[in-house]
């Protein structure tokens, strides 16, 4: 698994990042103290000289990204690459997780290294990365199906009602397909994330369902959705070109996403 996070696009534009700001290399590893890792309030360690940064996954440890000789870095800079390591692998690491087989993710989650048994909820909006507009408005109507949503909106054809969080939930059981982010003004934007937020008091709020040609790094960089919105987008992310092909599968990873999941 850990495998498939380095040989990741996003992993490979963390690196350079971390060599062209801060002239430090990155390895992710698994650390046998795991309990000190679990305990620590911190948002990252340090340990001969290197700068360890705990990755975790539904409330449980996962594994550490270290930043090798960074301990001597500015606190600034230490909280920077924290903040940029984590908002980069966390997204590619449930990536990795939901396109493996449900089978292989309970079998992963219960091993005894577990530390924490909170009960984990999935916020129900899902965001696919997809150059291809058919095939992403397929997973958009498949995602609607599997919803039993009452009624498929594209959002651009409601956008101009929407006004407040409460407009959002006024519309009832549907799902709301943002077909391109970038096509979502800043103002707007901001409405829909914190419509997301409330996603969790509110149960009537609609099933979003994002588009995006690019990984949301690059939109971010790009300055297309700031550092809140890249946060809450990416933690529900399907590559188009990781979904298998066999179409019960992707229903069944599609189901396991906007499903909500007791730990």
């Amino acid at each position: 698994m850990i495998a498939d996070i380095q040989s990741s696009d996003s992993m490979g534009a963390l690196k350079k990042i971390l060599v062209q700001r801060f002239d430090k290399q990155l390895d992710l590893v698994f650390l046998s103290d795991v309990l000190r890792v679990a305990s620590s309030d911190q948002d990252y360690l340090e340990s001969q000289g290197n700068l360890e940064i705990p990755i975790f996954l539904n409330q449980q440890y996962f594994f550490t990204a270290r930043i090798k000789q960074a301990a001597q870095l500015p606190t600034e800079d230490k909280k920077a690459i924290s903040d940029l390591v984590r908002l980069t692998i966390e997204p590619t690491a449930y990536k990795v997780y939901q396109t493996q087989s449900l089978a292989e993710q309970k079998t992963y989650f219960t091993q005894p290294l577990s530390v924490v048994t909170n009960k984990f909820y999935s916020p129900q909006y899902l965001t696919f990365i997809c150059s291809r507009s058919e095939q992403l408005k397929k997973l958009a109507d498949l995602t609607h199906q599997i919803s039993d949503n009452w009624a498929f909106l594209q959002y651009k054809d409601v956008v101009d009602q929407i006004e407040s969080i409460d407009d959002f939930a006024n519309l009832g059981g549907v799902t709301l397909f943002v077909q391109d982010i970038k096509s979502v003004s800043h103002s707007q934007l901001k409405l829909v994330t914190e419509a997301l937020k409330a996603k969790y008091m509110h149960s009537e709020l609609p099933l979003f369902v994002f588009g995006s040609e690019t990984d949301l790094i690059e939109l971010y960089n790009q300055k297309y959705i700031d550092i809140d919105q890249f946060d809450i987008l990416s933690n529900q992310v399907l590559n188009a070109l990781s979904l298998p092909a066999d179409n019960h599968k992707q229903s069944e990873i599609i189901d396991f996403m906007i499903s909500p999941i007791e730990d």
